[in-house]
């Protein structure tokens, strides 16, 4: 597993979104942070992310495109 731990973020979601071009094709990427400064939940709703208080992670895989369980 790629692991990247960062202490203070403004999403771990947007950071996938900006860096998937530089994350290992062959495995899973799971990025953490201390706090989020900028999170957000389910319709872009505001997520509050205080430093040290929860686990705040965004997993990011890829499939083969032809994966039987997705069709």
């Amino acid at each position: 597993m790629n692991q990247i731990h960062l202490d203070s973020i403004n999403s771990t979601n947007t950071y996938a979104k900006e860096h998937v071009a530089s994350f290992p094709k062959n495995q899973i990427t799971c990025i953490t942070a201390e706090e989020q400064t900028a999170g957000r939940g389910r319709y872009q709703r505001k997520w509050i992310s205080p430093k040290g208080v929860n686990i705040y992670a965004t997993f990011y895989f890829s499939l083969p495109l032809n994966t039987p369980h997705l069709m």
